[in-house]
C-alpha cells in the first residue's frame, strides 16, 4: 500500500522538475531565488539525485568513531561542519544522500514533507542558515516514517551526519511536525 503512494510522488516529482527544467525555473542561481524555493529545490533535487543512482553507499566507522564512506575505492570521511549555512546547496544534497543511508523513498518523502510544509504556511520565512537544517529534519521525518525503528540510528547519528546538534535536530523535527499541522 505505502509502496503505490510512493511510486505515484515519485512520478510527481519527476514530471514537476522535468517541467520546470524545460522553462529553467531550476536554472535559477542561489541569489536569485528566496530561501522557501531555495529549500524546496533543493529537496526535489535529492529526490531526483536518489532516484538516479538509487541506493546510497555503505556508511562505515573508523577507528576514532568518524563516518567514511568508500566510492570508487577512494575513502570519503565525513567532514566537521562548523556552520550548516556556508555548504552549497549541491555540497549539503551530496553529504545527506552519501552519508545517510537512504532508500530513494525517503528523499521523496522528505520533499513531500517540505512542499507540504511551504504550502501550509504560505507566509513562512526561511532564514538562509535554516534552509540546509530544515532539509536534515525533513530527511529525518521521512525516515522515521519509512525506515523500521530497528534499522534506524539514534538522533545523535544523523545530527552528526547532517552536521548540527542531537538536541537542535529534535527542535527543527518538532517544528516541522507542527508546521506540517501532524
Amino acid at each position: 500500500f505505502k509502496s503505490f503512494f510512493l511510486v505515484k510522488a515519485i512520478r510527481l516529482q519527476w514530471h514537476c522538475m522535468h517541467w520546470e527544467k524545460m522553462f529553467g525555473r531550476l536554472h535559477k542561481t542561489n541569489s536569485e531565488i528566496g530561501n522557501r524555493e531555495l529549500l524546496r529545490r533543493m529537496s526535489m533535487e535529492l529526490a531526483q539525485l536518489a532516484a538516479n543512482r538509487g541506493l546510497s553507499p555503505k556508511v562505515e566507522t573508523s577507528g576514532k568513531g568518524r563516518p567514511f564512506i568508500r566510492v570508487e575505492g577512494k575513502y570519503i570521511s565525513l567532514k566537521h561542519c562548523v556552520d550548516l549555512a556556508v555548504l552549497a546547496p549541491e555540497e549539503y544534497i551530496t553529504r545527506i544522500y552519501s552519508f545517510f543511508e537512504c532508500c530513494p523513498e525517503v528523499y521523496v518523502i522528505a520533499s513531500i514533507y517540505i512542499v507540504r510544509m511551504l504550502n501550509n504556511d504560505k507566509l513562512l520565512q526561511i532564514a538562509k542558515r535554516d534552509v540546509n537544517r530544515l532539509l536534515l529534519a525533513s530527511v529525518v521525518l521521512a525516515l522515521k516514517w519509512h525506515v523500521e525503528e530497528d534499522c534506524q540510528l539514534p538522533n545523535a547519528d544523523y545530527a552528526k551526519r547532517g552536521g548540527i546538534h542531537a538536541l537542535d535536530l529534535g527542535q527543527l523535527e518538532a517544528r516541522l511536525v507542527k508546521k506540517l499541522d501532524w
